[in-house]
């Protein structure tokens, strides 16, 4: 991991590995700390106090609960767990020094197995691998506050490591008391399986940790595969922003508070969590050139902060950095994610992406072949900042495991103060760019660019979006959806609008084939703008407003003027499109929209 410029300047630290299959802990990279975590194979919960509400006193403790002192990091406090009771430890708690008040600093050991952790700031818990109560107990952990979005009522039940259900391939039992490991292949001939079995334990391999203040900078890591870690479906995980989504903060690659890293040339395979995640403050990012295959969830998950304020005195304090001010900078901001390959990811946990934004800001997304996912491609949980452009990729095959979805989800329906679009404060983000790319909804699809919820500020230009329920989405308080000189093929209707009229959209100068409908500009607000569009029907037909297309054009009552209407193209004469418009590259692609 050289220093820049991936040379090897005084005091750089270089490691490479020869090849074959390296079994390591945690490898972590600080800014400001030494490296090397003490407490082996431990799971570690950032952000998790396993001991609240337990003490009375920083040293006056419920039975189970062991009083290990006062230190001024977390390393030391897992050396004091080393070294004094680590045999008799399901658990520890760590308190930093900038939480305050009286537990500030102090650390605890807890012999209780039963894992209920409270979701703390400045407060980490680390879980001992295997720990388990007497044999005959059923035993029930705290699960990992998946999804936001929850139910009222029961959900499914289940059980494994089950002899008797061993009965289905890729099923497997493990006996602990004899260390067998009982496995069904996947196979008819009743052939023995081939390859490996890798019990995983770890989560994370490389940690790169630092902050704004005093950021890692000017790290490298290339040509390594990485595989092999454990699921993560179980850890705590938080809200990101206004989506749907629920994350954990953490992958094989994790990545806070840096500046320069490059990950290039890589093979990320068989990791059951996050393959990299990138929290926090983050500059001049590249994720370049690697190849993700087989992951349990997200490929790339990135995930900002912004203040701990509600309000703009300061006299609405909050327990986390989720405030609506984000001019603070704590945010991955200009990371270039180019030319990547991704397929069969959430294995594991279906909401997943190859590219999950939650409050990040001019990201460029190009060059990348996405396919094989039960989710979106990219999901923009927000509308934090803007900025982002996203060209030239291809995406398909998305959607497999889910519905109300597309290659691309967004909603936005959580204000943020930044002041990336003129300079001065503002909620209003900057243009994100979607140009150049070559979509394909197909599975269970609703849109290629499914911008739900409140989605705004998107200029959709020049792609090439096959399939999907609509071409253009407005919905639930969306608006400024500018879509020109797209080819929109085979889609139900050219566009669609939900839940309200839309306001400030633009369908111009696109083509259209569609198999339902064309509503021009019935019904629409007047703030739309639909013109000069090429739409094709099968039949070459098309109703609107209860008249026939001849003789809405003739109304008077329509603003639509330049559209013209056609019997479907043949699909030579649509790729012939596509190829013209895929090859086409403006130099000045944002003055499409003056």
């Amino acid at each position: 991991l050289p220093n820049s410029p991936y040379a090897q300047p005084e005091g750089a630290v270089v490691h490479a590995w020869r090849p074959g299959h390296w079994y390591t802990n945690i490898f972590e990279v600080h800014s400001n700390v030494s490296s090397g975590v003490v407490v082996r194979n431990w799971e570690f919960y950032p952000g998790s106090n396993q001991i609240s509400g337990k003490c009375a006193t920083p040293m006056q403790c419920n039975p189970g609960v062991l009083p290990l002192g006062a230190f001024d990091s977390l390393l030391k406090c897992q050396v004091a767990l080393n070294a004094t009771h680590p045999s008799r430890c399901a658990s520890y708690t760590y308190h930093h020094p900038d939480l305050g008040g009286d537990f500030a600093s102090h650390c605890y050991c807890s012999t209780e197995y039963v894992w209920a952790p409270r979701g703390q700031d400045k407060v980490d818990s680390g879980r001992a691998p295997g720990t388990f109560n007497a044999a005959s107990a059923l035993m029930f952990s705290a699960e990992g506050t998946k999804e936001c979005e929850g139910v009222t009522g029961g959900e499914a039940w289940y059980i494994e490591n089950v002899l008797e259900e061993l009965d289905m391939g890729r099923e497997w039992y493990f006996d602990n008391k004899s260390h067998i490991l009982y496995y069904k292949p996947n196979d008819t001939a009743g052939a023995a399986p081939s390859g490996s079995f890798v019990a995983t334990a770890e989560k994370v391999l490389f940690n790169i940790t630092g902050s704004q203040q005093h950021p890692a900078r000017d790290i490298k890591i290339t040509g390594l595969t990485l595989r092999d870690t454990a699921f993560t479906y179980f850890d705590p995980h938080g809200l990101p922003s206004g989506g749907d989504w629920a994350l954990q903060k953490q992958g094989a690659v994790t990545l806070v508070g840096t500046e320069g890293v490059e990950l290039s040339d890589n093979l990320f395979t068989r990791l059951d969590g996050n393959a990299v995640f990138v929290g926090g403050y983050n500059r001049r990012m590249t994720i370049q050139g690697n190849e993700f295959f087989g992951i349990g969830d997200s490929a790339m998950a990135v995930w900002g902060d912004t203040s701990f304020n509600l309000n703009e005195n300061g006299s609405i304090a909050l327990p986390y950095p989720i405030g609506p001010d984000g001019r603070g900078g704590d945010q991955p901001r200009g990371t270039k994610v180019l030319n990547n390959l991704a397929r069969e990811i959430g294995l594991w946990q279906k909401q997943s992406s190859l590219w999950f934004q939650a409050v990040a800001a001019q990201t460029l997304f190009k060059g990348n072949i996405f396919f094989n996912g039960p989710r979106a491609a990219l999901n923009f949980n927000d509308g934090f900042g803007g900025g982002d452009e996203i060209t030239e990729n291809l995406l398909l095959n998305t959607c497999r495991e889910s519905s109300d979805h597309g290659p691309w989800n967004s909603w936005d329906r959580v204000p943020y103060v930044t002041d990336l679009r003129t300079g001065e404060p503002s909620i209003i983000p900057a243009d994100r760019l979607i140009h150049h790319n070559f979509v394909t909804a197909n599975y269970n699809s609703q849109e290629a660019i499914d911008t739900d919820d409140g989605s705004a500020y998107h200029k959709v230009y020049q792609n090439f979006l096959a399939y999907g329920d609509s071409g253009l989405k407005s919905d639930y308080g969306g608006h400024d959806q500018y879509w020109r000189d797209n080819i929109v093929a085979y889609v139900g209707s050219c566009y669609g609008v939900w839940g309200f009229k839309g306001y400030n959209d633009v369908f111009v100068n696109n083509t259209c084939v569609m198999r339902q409908g064309y509503g021009s500009d019935c019904n629409l607000d007047k703030s739309w703008q639909v013109s000069s569009n090429k739409v094709f029907s099968r039949d070459g037909q098309l109703t609107v407003c209860g008249m026939p297309w001849d003789q809405w054009v003739k109304s008077g009552t329509t603003r639509d003027t330049g559209t013209t209407l056609g019997k479907w193209p043949s699909d030579g004469q649509l790729v012939a499109w596509a190829r013209q418009l895929l090859g086409f590259r403006s130099s000045a692609p944002e003055q499409i929209f003056i």
